[in-house]
């Protein structure tokens, strides 16, 4: 017996499945035919008659209906090799077993084509044998697959409409599920209509590739459009919603708006507020864009309900976010610019192209205030105020309590905070957050007789992503602080927040020391924190003050890999690259670091022990292998700059912030291999470029 395992030449087209060809022959000889390419798993078996064979040359549809608008049949061609009586057997184990659905007469090599109902098929997965016997009685047969499916997708309808600008926009949506389709085989049909409930279902105005979450459509200035989104599965069965969005803007405008008007460019909106309300009310999810200006008003935002600045009313409403400054700035001491506090924003609500001050006074100053939801804030300027209240007070960029908002590309200006508490870009105390590609300011801490003062560019004690950030932990000033004064470029106090491709200083220490004061560019308390690709520098700029790269207090477990660990400052008399302040604080795993400029200790162990073994390559010789108390992990691949290396050598320019690796950089095809879990540098470049994963934020 003579077995073929016919496969597409083309494995991407799933039109077609894979076909089993039985061939009973003495002597056999394969050829390749229509689409298929041929393997040869021959086991003859002696004294069996040859047979015909038979190639299927194309089936129409793998997945049927019998719901009306949907595929209704599939349409098999085929032919075999020899002539014979031919039979279709539904449900079959061999071709002696099944349902017979049809018969007939095959002439060798001649086409024929079987039209299967999906009426005649049971619902769910359908085989389908084809049989010839020929002359002799031998049997070929071809076996295939058909599912019948009538259910339509479970799916959410549209959720958002984007502008991109004035003349394109971007439906956005979630996935829908099927009992059969696989979410990337989903097709979404979409329907326009220039009023409100006109939609024409019968025809969709626009069809998407196969698992689509978002569609972009052209659109007319001044022309209103409606549209509804409908899943569509491989067996062309719909779901019905009629959530209809409305691609209408409502304006804003601070000259020209009155909050009477309707809300479009010819008769904006004064207030933002009062327009993200009118978008609300109508349940459309109408993007709201405002005209360059002041809005002195605090803005809480709403499900579905995306905000844009950046546009010029009188220029008809052409958008430039750099030309066309759009600032919101609160005026009530303690509330934000913007506010998010609904579980039903999801990430397709965003905030857009604004400048966001915080008003300044109280005891906390908040840019924007994130207590619920799943808001993308996206290229936003944000300044956090300054607190004058002489008790604990923060003032932050970011504040979230809550909800898991994505925020990416913005720009952080740190706050002033006075009193003592703390000053920071980013504050995650609950909930989640995704931070990406952004420049974070920690801002300044004045102490003015304070117990205990730090600045940060990031604070969390929850999980989160830091990804692709520079990263500054800016200043704390210590003149009459009795307590402890810190910076640190981010402060973790709990969680195992995943920080990979970097660039993050730990930020400048100015005045009269105090009792406790260092500087520490990642600062870990009781967490277990994934640190890898980064570039840190650390320095203090105070001589009394301890200056890490990373810090371990408490029960800290961190995993740290492929990371520049470097000191940019000879004032601080005491210097590590790693320290752990207490015997409690273990890593995980120290791998393939890169690690100098520290006078005192390249690592600094159970708050004793000074770790400065120096072998040759470089390599940190074994250490710190045999002083170093890990729980189960890994110390190696180690290394710091020895004989005539110094940190030009390492930097296109140091001086100037740039952290790109210089030609020839000891940091070069040297990292641990992280396949699958930091695939990219800063500059979304592939790793690796070379033999090896490179050390820090970026890849040469």
């Amino acid at each position: 017996m003579g077995q073929i395992l016919l496969f597409p030449k083309n494995f991407a087209d799933k039109s077609f499945r894979i076909f089993k060809r039985t061939l009973y022959a003495a002597g056999i000889i394969f050829s390749c035919v229509s689409s298929f390419s041929c393997r040869d798993f021959s086991d003859p078996v002696m004294g069996v008659l040859s047979s015909g064979g038979i190639t299927v040359e194309s089936v129409s549809a793998e997945f049927v209906t019998v719901n009306a608008g949907g595929v209704l049949q599939s349409i098999i061609v085929w032919h075999a090799d020899r002539d014979g009586d031919y039979s279709i057997r539904l449900g079959a184990a061999n071709c002696s077993t099944g349902t017979v659905l049809k018969t007939g007469s095959a002439t060798s090599g001649a086409a024929i084509t079987t039209t299967l109902l999906a009426t005649q098929l049971s619902a769910g997965s359908n085989s389908i044998w084809i049989c010839v016997v020929p002359v002799g009685n031998s049997v070929g047969f071809a076996q295939l697959t058909l599912t019948r499916d009538d259910t339509a997708p479970l799916f959410a309808g549209l959720k958002s409409v984007e502008l991109n600008s004035s003349t394109q926009i971007t439906l956005g949506w979630l996935a829908a599920v099927d009992n059969a389709s696989a979410q990337a085989d989903i097709v979404y049909d979409i329907y326009q209509a220039t009023t409100a409930g006109a939609e024409d279902y019968a025809t969709p105005t626009y069809s998407t590739s196969p698992g689509a979450t978002s569609y972009a459509v052209t659109i007319t200035a001044g022309t209103k459009y409606y549209f509804v989104v409908r899943a569509r599965d491989q067996a062309g069965n719909r779901d019905t919603n009629t959530i209809e969005r409305n691609a209408n803007a409502i304006f804003v405008d601070a000259v020209t708006g009155n909050d009477s008007n309707p809300g479009t460019a010819l008769q904006p909106k004064l207030t933002i507020q009062n327009a993200v309300n009118a978008s609300q009310s109508e349940g459309l999810g109408r993007p709201v864009l405002v005209s360059k200006g002041t809005y002195n008003e605090t803005v809480t935002m709403a499900p579905n309900v995306s905000l844009y600045g950046g546009f010029d009313a009188q220029a008809g409403w052409t958008r430039d976010i750099d030309l066309n400054p759009t600032t919101i700035e609160a005026t009530s001491p303690g509330m934000a610019a913007v506010t998010f506090n609904n579980a039903a924003i999801t990430n397709l609500t965003m905030l857009n192209g604004f400048i966001l001050k915080a008003a300044s006074g109280g005891s906390a100053t908040n840019g924007i205030l994130v207590s619920n939801g799943s808001p993308t804030i996206l290229g936003n300027i944000i300044y956090p105020g300054t607190t004058i209240q002489l008790s604990a007070t923060s003032a932050v960029g970011i504040r979230i309590t809550g909800g898991a908002p994505t925020i990416e590309k913005v720009t952080i200006y740190g706050g002033t905070q006075k009193g003592g508490g703390h000053s920071a870009g980013i504050s995650v105390s609950g909930g989640a957050a995704i931070i990406k590609d952004s420049v974070i300011e920690g801002g300044s801490s004045n102490s003015m007789g304070c117990a205990a003062i730090y600045s940060a560019g990031i604070v969390t004690s929850v999980e989160i992503t830091v990804q692709g950030n520079t990263i500054y932990g800016s200043t704390a000033n210590t003149a009459g602080c009795t307590g402890s004064a810190h910076v640190f470029g981010i402060k973790i106090d709990g969680g195992a927040p995943r920080i990979f491709n970097n660039v993050i200083h730990s930020g400048t220490l100015i005045g009269t020391p105090p009792a406790t004061v260092y500087a520490s560019a990642i600062y870990c308390n009781t967490c277990s924190a994934f640190v890898r690709n980064n570039t840190l520098a650390s320095g203090s700029g105070m001589a009394t003050a301890q200056a890490h790269g990373i810090t371990l207090d408490n029960s800290a477990k961190m995993t740290i890999q492929n990371n520049i660990i470097f000191s940019t400052d000879i004032i601080p008399s005491q210097q590590y690259g790693i320290a752990e302040l207490t015997s409690t604080s273990e890593p995980i795993s120290i791998e393939n670091n890169l690690i100098f400029g520290f006078s005192t200790a390249l690592y600094w162990d159970e708050n004793s022990i000074a770790i400065n073994d120096i072998g040759s390559d470089c390599l940190l010789d074994g250490a710190p292998n045999n002083e170093l108390d890990l729980v189960g992990g890994t110390v190696a691949g180690n290394r710091t700059l020895c004989g005539a290396q110094n940190i030009m050598q390492v930097f296109v320019n140091p001086g100037g912030s740039n952290f790109h690796l210089k030609p020839g950089s000891p940091a070069i095809d040297v990292g641990k291999n992280l396949a699958g879990i930091v695939d990219t540098d800063k500059d979304n470049r592939a790793r690796p470029q070379g033999p090896a994963w490179d050390i820090g934020a970026y890849e040469h």
